[in-house]
């Protein structure tokens, strides 16, 4: 018995671990909203989108990070090109980087200090109108 509830709670902590939270996002001035992943453990953020062969055209994922300082990405083991766009801590775009190369191991973000970065789907921020000093509303919480 003792076996099966050490069991039980090494699994419910295992999907804790990797439960991701959703938030529906858009940036002010903005129609579009994206339904995106939160990564917040090391674990997410080392993952990221790593291994899909597609996302939602309104999906993606945000990466939170503690500080705001360089943050460098690359697409290894990413099979869909994506946008990458860097925002400050006070939530305004710094930088968009355009449909990455997939599988590419080039640094992206070199340079470019952030304490949030929001991958899309590649073009979405060019189709939804995602420019540098648009601003980010996060949801509550």
């Amino acid at each position: 018995m003792t076996c099966l509830v050490s069991l039980v709670l090494l699994l419910a902590n295992i999907i804790s671990v990797n439960a991701t939270d959703i938030a529906i996002i858009r940036f002010e001035g903005i129609k579009q909203t994206f339904r995106v992943e939160v990564a917040k453990s090391i674990e997410q953020k080392k993952r990221g989108l790593m291994g899909r062969k597609s996302i939602p055209p309104d999906g993606g994922m945000l990466f939170v990070f503690d500080e705001e300082e360089i943050h460098t990405f690359w697409m290894k083991d990413t099979f869909i090109p994506l946008d990458i766009v860097f925002i400050g801590k006070d939530l305004r775009v710094k930088n968009v980087i355009h449909s990455t190369t997939p599988l590419s191991t080039g640094h992206i973000g070199n340079g470019i200090v952030s304490k949030y970065v929001l991958e899309l789907p590649g073009g979405a921020a060019k189709k939804s109108g995602i420019t540098i000093k648009n601003k980010l509303s996060l949801p509550p919480g």
